[in-house]
């Protein structure tokens, strides 16, 4: 077995910023969940909906979503006019997040920093998940999904 990191892991690594930068529409994302707002803001970079909420994400946080459907679509492996990546591709890339965990390059956050808040809830969510501490606003994001990173420097 390579002691060194895999194509799709150094993918996975050097594509984090421009998958920012360049992914609004993907699952999660904040315009993806709400079709027919005319919110312009929330095509901006690093507009997420999680927990009920829409948040931007702190420039140096990470969501793997944005990832995945970038790397897909520059590989060619979603389908239904790109809209969906592919289960084998999916497959892939958690394997290769996964072993960036492992790897250390990578740290999963459970508490989200956030650059901005847009302060509407959602009526079945019912409450935020989101915190003013002393150093900022978070996002509580406590799942078994390894959705919001950092790479650990």
């Amino acid at each position: 077995m390579s002691k060194g990191l895999g194509y799709l892991q150094r993918a996975i690594l050097e594509t984090l910023d421009l998958a920012k930068a360049e992914t609004i529409y993907y699952t999660g994302s904040a315009r993806q969940e709400n079709y027919g707002f005319k919110n312009w803001k929330w095509d901006k970079p690093g507009w997420v909906f999680c927990e009920g909420c829409r948040v931007r994400i702190a420039d140096s946080v990470y969501d793997l979503r944005a990832s995945m459907k970038y790397l897909a679509l520059k590989r060619g492996h979603t389908y239904c006019c790109g809209s969906f990546v592919e289960p084998s591709f999916q497959t892939a890339f958690s394997r290769a997040v996964r072993q960036l965990f492992n790897g250390g390059f990578l740290v999963k956050l459970e508490l989200v920093p956030l650059a901005e808040y847009d302060g509407e809830l959602d009526i079945w969510w019912g409450s935020s998940r989101v915190m003013l501490l002393a150093d900022g606003l978070y996002l509580a994001a406590y799942t078994s999904q390894s959705r919001f990173v950092m790479v650990k420097r």
